[in-house]
C-alpha cells in the first residue's frame, strides 16, 4: 500500500495546496455563518441556557455554543481548531429559471441546514423544556425546499413549529441538524425508519402514537385508506437508520426522490437504477458538491484505516487507539478495526444507549463500557485535539502512545500524494490521523448519481443561501444533465 511505503509526515501539503484548502474552507465558513444568522439567533433565544449548561458539564465537546456545528454535517467542530467546512450546494435548470428566482427571493429569509451537528452527544436533551410546545406558532416560515411540491408533506422541517398546510412530517435520520426542533410535545403525524423511530422514542420521548415507522424497500400509503401518494424508504448509506424517500403519485405517475443525507456509492447507484423509476424531481444532499472533494471509495478507505491501526500496533503494541464518532455515525470504521484485529470497542454510556437502538446484534456484541477491556476506544469527534487527547491518555497510564483516527471527508487534501490518509496533528507520543471517510457523497459520486438517474429537476438542500454558490452548483447540474 502506498501509505506504508512512505513516511506519512511527508504528506504535509505543498504551500499552494494548503492555501487553496484554507481559501475553500474560509469561503465555506463565511457562507455558512451568513446563511445561519437567523437560525442561530432564534435557537439561542430558545435554548441558550441549556446549551451553556451542557457545554459546562460535558468534557466531550469544548465549543462556543454560538458557533454552528455540522456533522457528517454537512459541518463539523474540530475543537481547538474549528474546521467548519461545507460546500456549496444547488440545483439545475437554467440560470434564470423559476427555481433560481425562488431561491434568491426565499432562501435568504430561510434557514439553510441546521446548526449543531449530531456530534453533540444527545445527553443534551433539547426536548426537555416543559415550557415549550410543538404546538407553538412557528416563528419562521418553512422554506420551500423542505416541502414536497404539491403536497402537505415536509422533510426534516421540525424547527418551524406547526407548519401551515402540512399534515405529514418526515425525518430522514437521527442527526441533530435534521431533527432540530423535534421535542416530546410533538403532536403531528411523523414518518421515519424503524431505527430512527427507536432513537426518537428513547432519546426524545415523542409519544409513539404520532410516529409511523416505515418498512425499508416497501411502498406505504401516507394517508390511511388512500393510495394517491405512497412512499418508499431506501437505505441512504449514511448513518444507521438513514433513508432516502421516494414519493409516488398515483394519478400523475410522478416520482419525487428526497435523498436526505446519502453516500452515492456504486452499489447504491446500481441498486437504484435497477428499480427503473423515472424521477421527476430530486431533493439532493449537496454537502460536497464542489470539484475539490474527490474521495477514496468507502470500502477502500475503511481498509486503509484498518491497515493503519494494524501497522501502528505492530510497531508500538502498547498503544491506545481512539476513533472519533458522533452520536450516531462512523460505526463502520471502528467495527472494521475491531473485527479485523479481534478487539472489543469501548464506548461511552451515551453511545452505548444509542447503539442499543440500532438493531445490530453484531455491533452490540462488540462494545463494552469497560475501558480496560480493550485498547480500542470510541470518543466524541470534538475531543480529537492534542490537549484533550493528552488528558485522555493520562487516564490510562499503562499505555505509552495514542493514535487517534478522525474519520471525516473534511480531512480531504487535494494532493497527488493523498490516499485519503493524513497526519492532522502530532505531539510527542500522540498522533491524530485524518481519514477521509465520509457518509456523504463526493463530488464525483454526485455527478455519477445524477447522470445515472437523470431527473427533470434538482433541488439542493444544503448551503443554498448565496447566489454565488447556487449558480456554481447549477452549472454543475446543467453539465451533468446535458451529457449522456
Amino acid at each position: 500500500m502506498k501509505s506504508s511505503k512512505r513516511d506519512l509526515s511527508t504528506a504535509s501539503r505543498t504551500d499552494l495546496d494548503s492555501k487553496k484548502r484554507a481559501k475553500t474552507q474560509s469561503n465555506t465558513l463565511l457562507n455558512y455563518f451568513d446563511s445561519n444568522k437567523k437560525l442561530i439567533k432564534q435557537e439561542t433565544e430558545i435554548k441558550q441556557s441549556s446549551i451553556l449548561s451542557f457545554f459546562k458539564s460535558n468534557t466531550q465537546i469544548k465549543q462556543d455554543p454560538d458557533i454552528p456545528i455540522k456533522n457528517d454535517l454537512k459541518t463539523e467542530v474540530l475543537n481547538d481548531e474549528i474546521k467548519i467546512k461545507k460546500e456549496i450546494k444547488q440545483e439545475t435548470i437554467s440560470e434564470k429559471s423559476a427555481f433560481n428566482i425562488l431561491m434568491q427571493s426565499q432562501v435568504k429569509k430561510e434557514e439553510e441546514k441546521a446548526v449543531v451537528s449530531s456530534m453533540v452527544e444527545t445527553k443534551f436533551d433539547i426536548t426537555d423544556n416543559e415550557n415549550e410546545s410543538q404546538s407553538n406558532k412557528p416563528n419562521r416560515k418553512c422554506p420551500f425546499y423542505k416541502r414536497i411540491e404539491g403536497t402537505k408533506i415536509v422533510v426534516d422541517a421540525f424547527s418551524y413549529g406547526d407548519i401551515e398546510n402540512c399534515d405529514a412530517y418526515f425525518l430522514s435520520h437521527y442527526h441533530y441538524d435534521h431533527f432540530i426542533g423535534l421535542n416530546k410535545h410533538f403532536k403531528n403525524k411523523m414518518f421515519c425508519s424503524k431505527i430512527t423511530a427507536n432513537l426518537v422514542l428513547k432519546q426524545i420521548k415523542v409519544d409513539s402514537k404520532y410516529i409511523t415507522p416505515l418498512e425499508l424497500n416497501k411502498f406505504s400509503n401516507i394517508y390511511e385508506n388512500d393510495d394517491s401518494i405512497q412512499v418508499l424508504p431506501i437505505d441512504a448509506n449514511h448513518c444507521p437508520g438513514s433513508v432516502m424517500y421516494l414519493f409516488r403519485f398515483k394519478k400523475t405517475g410522478k416520482y419525487v426522490l428526497h435523498t436526505g443525507d446519502f453516500r452515492a456509492s456504486n452499489e447504491l447507484v446500481q441498486n437504484f437504477i435497477a428499480r427503473n423509476y423515472r424521477i421527476d424531481t430530486i431533493h439532493l444532499d449537496t454537502t460536497y458538491c464542489d470539484s475539490y472533494y474527490k474521495f477514496v471509495p468507502q470500502s477502500k478507505i475503511i481498509s486503509i484505516g484498518v491497515d493503519l491501526v494494524r501497522r501502528e500496533l505492530s510497531k508500538m503494541p502498547n498503544t491506545l487507539v481512539v476513533c472519533g464518532s458522533y452520536t450516531i455515525g462512523k460505526e463502520r470504521i471502528f467495527m472494521a478495526i475491531a473485527e479485523e484485529l479481534d478487539l472489543k470497542v469501548c464506548v461511552t454510556r451515551e453511545k452505548w444507549n444509542v447503539i442499543n437502538c440500532l438493531e445490530n446484534e453484531k455491533l452490540i456484541k462488540m462494545v463494552t463500557l469497560k475501558p480496560n477491556e480493550t485498547n480500542l476506544h470510541v470518543i466524541s469527534m470534538g475531543l480529537l485535539n492534542i490537549k484533550d487527547l493528552i488528558n485522555y491518555l493520562a487516564k490510562y497510564p499503562s499505555y505509552e502512545n495514542l493514535i487517534a483516527i478522525k474519520p471525516t471527508g473534511w480531512t480531504h487534501k487535494e494532493s497527488e500524494l493523498s490516499d485519503g490518509l493524513s497526519i492532522e496533528k502530532k505531539s510527542k507520543n500522540i498522533t491524530i490521523y485524518g481519514l477521509e471517510y465520509s457518509e456523504h457523497s463526493s463530488f464525483e459520486e454526485l455527478r455519477n448519481f445524477i447522470k445515472s438517474v437523470r431527473p427533470r429537476k434538482i433541488i439542493p438542500h444544503v448551503n443554498v443561501a448565496k447566489k454565488e454558490s447556487r449558480d456554481k452548483m447549477q452549472s454543475y447540474f446543467n453539465e451533468w444533465l446535458s451529457k449522456s
